[in-house]
Formats: structure tokens, C-alpha cells, sequence
């Protein structure tokens, strides 16, 4: 789920998205403020790490990080590691923190509905706040959204996209 909405192309790429930063570039230039970063779940790892003010140099510096993490360390340890260090609000970090907190369960009793509803948070935590009505309807549709994308590339059935779909709501 996280894959879906945060970084499409992960298996197919060096820790750096080509695709994504030419996307970007494009959405930035024809634009009056900053549309996209382009940033792979790698280069948020590594953002993640080392916080620090936001510019085109800090962005090479992500991107030759996520490339020398994802060439030492591969990807399957770039993903557990985002997974455990991402931020979800109120000081939690991790899904599997972040299922206890918010939903009462350990991250392997999951749905579907709950596996998206989480996955939309780290987008923007503060704006997706699951102790906030408004936050908490943001979440939601940004996990139906996830839901659909799971749905469209074959992650899950037609039948667990419905059920999911109506459990979400």
C-alpha cells in the first residue's frame, strides 16, 4: 500500500526515480510554487535521517544517498527501515507503532482498509490526523485512493477492493 501511493516504480529503480524527477521538473518549472519533489521512499529515508532545510542542493544530497543505500543495503531493507522510521503524528513513528496507537492491533491483524487508511497518513501527518474529524476524513479518502491503485495493478482482488472500499467508510 505504501508502495503504491508513495513510490510507484520502487522495485524498478536505483533508490532515484529518472521518471519522477523529469515529472517533477516539468510540474515545477510550469508552475508559480514547488508541485513535486520527486522523492523515492529511499531519499525520504534518507531525509528522514538527516532533516534539514529543503533546496535543489539537499535534494542531490537525498538522491545520492538513496542511490548508495539502495545499491548497499538493497531494496527490501530500504523498505522495512522507511516502515519503521516513518512519521505518522503525535510523536509515533513506524506502522507497526502506528497500528497499536491508532487502531488497537498489531500491524500483522490488519485489513486491507486499515493497511491503506494508515498508509495515507506519512503524506502529511498533521493534515491527516486520525484524532481529528477533518483529519481523519482526509485520511480516508487518500486510503480509498490507495485502495483503487492496489486494485488496478492486481494487488488485491475485486472482491477484497469492495470489501476493503466499504470497510474504509
Amino acid at each position: 500500500a505504501t508502495l503504491a501511493i508513495e513510490d510507484r516504480r520502487f522495485w524498478g529503480h536505483p533508490g532515484v526515480d529518472p521518471i519522477a524527477i523529469l515529472r517533477a521538473l516539468k510540474q515545477n518549472l510550469t508552475s508559480d510554487e514547488r508541485v513535486s519533489g520527486a522523492s523515492t521512499l529511499a531519499m525520504q529515508v534518507a531525509r528522514l535521517q538527516h532533516p534539514g532545510a529543503r533546496g535543489y542542493l539537499r535534494k542531490a544530497l537525498e538522491a545520492a544517498t538513496a542511490w548508495l543505500a539502495t545499491g548497499r543495503y538493497g531494496r527490501d531493507a530500504v523498505l522495512r527501515h522507511y516502515l519503521r522510521i516513518v512519521p505518522y503524528g503525535h510523536r509515533i513513528h513506524g506502522i507497526a507503532y502506528a497500528a497499536r496507537r491508532y487502531l488497537d492491533k498489531p500491524v500483522e491483524d490488519l485489513s486491507w482498509a486499515e493497511i491503506a487508511f494508515l498508509a495515507a497518513i506519512p503524506q502529511s501527518p498533521a493534515r491527516m490526523d486520525p484524532y481529528a474529524p477533518a483529519g481523519r476524513l482526509r485520511a480516508i479518502r487518500r486510503g480509498r485512493q490507495i485502495l483503487a491503485q492496489l486494485g488496478a495493478r492486481g494487488a488485491i482482488s475485486s472482491v477484497e477492493l469492495a470489501a476493503s472500499t466499504a470497510e474504509i467508510d
